[in-house]
Formats: structure tokens, C-alpha cells, sequence
């Protein structure tokens, strides 16, 4: 790799997004087209597609490829894929649709995100997929699936975007892989490790993303935003919190924040190389690992990850993962702690997630310091302020941390 940037997974990074002067001309003529209503995930993976954080798809998966993923986790060509990444639609819809059309594809407000060229139509399998990508017997009425939709024909072919999704946040923090690659390349960085954890409060965090920050040039840090379903100033509280972090803890010459919109699969540990995967088209040569990649409910562990990235040779993969331990913090060291980095077990606390956080704060008590930095605080009072739970937050100095005014009318009325 030399002192280059890592290839774009596949060894290209795809750009499937028109060009503005050709972008109204298209779209005039996409709205002659047969249209596709498609759902906020569908969404999401059309963009991700367009602007390559999926290379080297081109567009939606045909049935080879999504049947060699499923079973191999592998695309056709033999690069390493774990979660097929489809368009569904209705069967009354598949019988209008000829092979070679080529056909709008809308949001649920009506408006045209681009086109796709259909290629192929074919069956999926719902139960299989969940039974391979969430390796659970379950019947599918019962699960949580890789998608809303019920459908189970699905198209496949190349897209173009015309239009970015109307929920898009109005932030510098957005960045593209082109333009996080370029960002990176103006730096001098080479070797650039991410994380993805959705969530900034945390010593614990802090602690693993410093470790791997020796290794490398450079930190970005990806948290993924639900655009769909969140508010500006719930978009911009979140970023408010890392750009705190950011300018105090870290140093600011070494790390880039970018939010990343992205739709979840729920596909437990296959999700996360998928993680990985994108962040290398992003221009990352490293990809920290930890239990916190999974949602909340997932039953796997850091081995269960482990076990997933063993079954892909590095050199496939590129990308090289950094498996992190579950953190604790240890009364007795007065550190952030693993359980292979500490002997005194019965001294060992769970450090307090983000919404264990924001309780204590809304029954007047004060996160420990070790929870997170102090600057943090502010902004989760903040953050219940703004809220409309009307949570009674304590008004208080704790180790020269000044709390917002607006707490103390709040109290009193």
C-alpha cells in the first residue's frame, strides 16, 4: 500500500451520482418513468450505492450475487460481501416491469431519488436470509428482519442518483468517500483507523480510540445518524457532543468526525464486517471491533466477531480489524480497565451507558467523573432541556463544572 490511501473495496470506488449539469435534464425525463416507492432503508442503500460507501456495487444485487453472499459471503466475483443488499418490491409490480426498463425509484413523499435499469427479477428467500445472517431458526413472522418490507421479489440492476433523499441534514460533518479520502490525502494520512459507536459519552470509548490512535495516522470517527427519523437539533446535539470531545481530549490535528447515514441491517456479526467494508471505501485501513458495533439486543460477543473476520483471509479483506475488549472501570487502579489488563475482579464497574447517564442527571444526581469527561455534562442537561419530559435536572457546580442557568427557572417553575 506504500504511503497511498487503501483501495476502495473491489479496487475501485464506484460513482454512481450524475453530474449537475446533466442532473435536471434526467430527472425531467424520470418523472415519464414507471415509478417505485421504496422505504426509508431502500433509501439509504440507494445513496450508499450512489456515492460508493458500497463499491463495488454498481447498483442493486441480481440473484447470483445475492445467492453467493447469503451462502458464501462472497460476491460472484469472489470479494468479500456479507449481507445481500436488494430492492423488493410487490409481485404486481414485478409483472409491470419489463427486463432492460429503466424506472424511477421515489421516496415515500413522492420525490424521485434516480433510476435504475432493470436487469433481472427474482425470488428471495426471507426465511433463509434470516436464518444464515441472523443464524436463528426462527420463523420469520417473529423476527427482526434485514428489512420492513414484506415483499419477496426483488429487482436487480444498475442505478444513477439524480437527487439526494429530502431527509438529508444540512451539516459539514457529511461527508462522502471521495471526500473523506481527500480529506485524509491533504492531511498525509495513510493508515487511518475508524469507529463507528453511535454513541461519544464515554471514558471507555475515548480509552479504546486513544489506543488505536498510536497505531495509526489518523482517527475518523463515523457514528451512524438515523437522518430518517431524527431532527436537525437532535443531528446536531449528537455532533455537538464529539466536536466537544474533540476540542478538549483529542488531538484535533489527528482526528476527522463525519456522521454516517445508514439504515441498520440487524444482521449481528455479518453487520459488522459489512462495518469495516464500508469504512474501507471511506479510505480506512483499520476498523476498531467491539461488542458496542451490535445493537443493543444481539446475544454475540467479541468472539463471535473474532470468529466472523477469521473466516476471510486479510488479504481479501484488506482492512484490518481491531478487536476491543468490554471496558470496565476499576476503583482500585482508578482506570479504564479490561478484564485481561486488571487483576482485581471484585473491583470492576460497567462503566454507565449514555441513557444511564442522562437518568442520574434526571433525578438530580451527577454522573461519576469517570463516566466521561466533564464537558459532556452540560450538553446532556442540554439535551433534557430541550426535551419534552420535562426531566427535574439538579443545577449544580461539581468540580468547577458550571451548569446551565436555564436549569435553575426550570426548577423553580
Amino acid at each position: 500500500m506504500g504511503r497511498e490511501l487503501i483501495n476502495a473495496h473491489g479496487g475501485r470506488l464506484v460513482n454512481r451520482v450524475v453530474q449537475d449539469e446533466l442532473r435536471k435534464e434526467k430527472k425531467s425525463k424520470a418523472g415519464l418513468y414507471k415509478k417505485i416507492s421504496v422505504d426509508d432503508s431502500t433509501v439509504s442503500f440507494f445513496e450508499m450505492i450512489a456515492i460508493g460507501a458500497l463499491s463495488p456495487l454498481e447498483g442493486f444485487m441480481c440473484s447470483e450475487n445475492y445467492n453467493s453472499v447469503l451462502r458464501s459471503m462472497h460476491l460472484q466475483t469472489g470479494v468479500p460481501w456479507t449481507v445481500p443488499i436488494t430492492l423488493k418490491i410487490s409481485s404486481q409490480l414485478a409483472s409491470e416491469l419489463r427486463i432492460g426498463e429503466k424506472c424511477s425509484v421515489c421516496e415515500k413523499n413522492g420525490n424521485i431519488l434516480g433510476t435504475i435499469v432493470v436487469q433481472e427479477k427474482f425470488q428471495v428467500d426471507r426465511q433463509l436470509e434470516y436464518q444464515l445472517i441472523h443464524q436463528s431458526t426462527l420463523g420469520v413472522t417473529s423476527s427482526r428482519l434485514l428489512s420492513s418490507s414484506r415483499e419477496t421479489i426483488a429487482i436487480g440492476g444498475e442505478i444513477e442518483l439524480l437527487d439526494y433523499p429530502s431527509y438529508k441534514s444540512n451539516t459539514s460533518y457529511r461527508h462522502e468517500p471521495a471526500q473523506a479520502r481527500k480529506i485524509f490525502t491533504d492531511r498525509g494520512w495513510h493508515r487511518v483507523v475508524a469507529f463507528q459507536n453511535p454513541n461519544p459519552i464515554g471514558n471507555s470509548r475515548e480509552s479504546v480510540e486513544k489506543c488505536a490512535l498510536d497505531i495509526v495516522d489518523g482517527l475518523f470517527l463515523h457514528p451512524p445518524i438515523d437522518e430518517c427519523h431524527s431532527e436537525d437539533t437532535f443531528i446536531m446535539t449528537e455532533i455537538r457532543k464529539y466536536v466537544e470531545l474533540i476540542q478538549n481530549y483529542y488531538p484535533s490535528d489527528r482526528v476527522v468526525l463525519g456522521i454516517f447515514p445508514w439504515a441498520k441491517f440487524h444482521a449481528g456479526p455479518r453487520e459488522v464486517v459489512m462495518q469495516a467494508i464500508i469504512r474501507k471505501n471511506f479510505g480506512c485501513s483499520h476498523f476498531i471491533v467491539a461488542e458496542k458495533n451490535l445493537d443493543a439486543n444481539d446475544c454475540f460477543s467479541i468472539l463471535d466477531l473474532q470468529r466472523i473476520f477469521n473466516e476471510f483471509r486479510p488479504e481479501d479483506l484488506e482492512i484490518t480489524p481491531i478487536f476491543a475488549e468490554e471496558t470496565f472501570y476499576c476503583e482500585k487502579c482508578e482506570a479504564i480497565v479490561t478484564a485481561k489488563t486488571c487483576q482485581h475482579q471484585n473491583h470492576l464497574q460497567n462503566e454507565g451507558s449514555v441513557s444511564n447517564g442522562k437518568a442520574m442527571l434526571s433525578k438530580g444526581a451527577l454522573p461519576p467523573l469517570e463516566f466521561s469527561n466533564k464537558d459532556v455534562f452540560p450538553i446532556l442537561i442540554d439535551e433534557l432541556w430541550n426535551s419534552n419530559s420535562r426531566s427535574r435536572v439538579l443545577a449544580c457546580n461539581h468540580n468547577g463544572v458550571q451548569f446551565n442557568p436555564k436549569l435553575l427557572r426550570f426548577l423553580s417553575g
